[in-house]
């Protein structure tokens, strides 16, 4: 079993399909992720798959071991303008968490940014704000952020 199948097993709780050829999935994928436990080796492969791709897919970490490969408009991003959509809302009125380079097209599309302090320096860079790690908690952090931002003012 690969590396990482345990832990996404408990992540998305349900168990892995086998199968002997991709091709008749293909035409109905949204993502393909590739994965390896040598971080390095990723981050030369994304920017391999950048350049071999260019604007036919995105290809972006989105962790340290996972390469997400996308077709073009099937990214966070969109994500965001979809579920503004449905309902009724602006996306300036969304506020977005992030610590990957496969968050910076949510960012984008969201009125407040808020990157965990575990992201690359990028990705802060590109973020309205900033608060604490995953393990110093940061989610609580950007929470309140988002609470602090919907005050009235005076």
């Amino acid at each position: 079993m690969a590396k990482y199948v345990p832990h996404e097993i408990r992540a998305i709780r349900a168990d892995p399909t086998i199968v002997a050829d991709f091709a008749p999935y293909l035409s109905g994928a949204c993502k393909i992720v590739g994965s390896s436990a040598d971080a390095a080796l990723l981050q030369r492969c994304e920017a391999a798959m950048q350049r071999a791709l260019g604007a036919d897919a995105t290809a972006v970490r989105s962790q340290s071991y996972y390469l997400d490969i996308t077709p073009p408009g099937c990214d966070k991003g969109t994500f965001v303008q979809t579920i503004a959509k449905r309902q009724g809302i602006s996306t300036d009125a969304v506020a977005t968490i992030g610590d990957m380079q496969n968050d910076l097209a949510m960012f984008k599309n969201s009125g407040v940014s808020i990157a965990m302090g575990n992201a690359t320096d990028d990705v802060k860079k590109l973020a309205t704000h900033v608060t604490a790690s995953n393990e110093n908690e940061g989610f609580a952090g950007a929470i309140d952020i988002i609470l602090r931002s919907n005050q009235p003012l005076g």
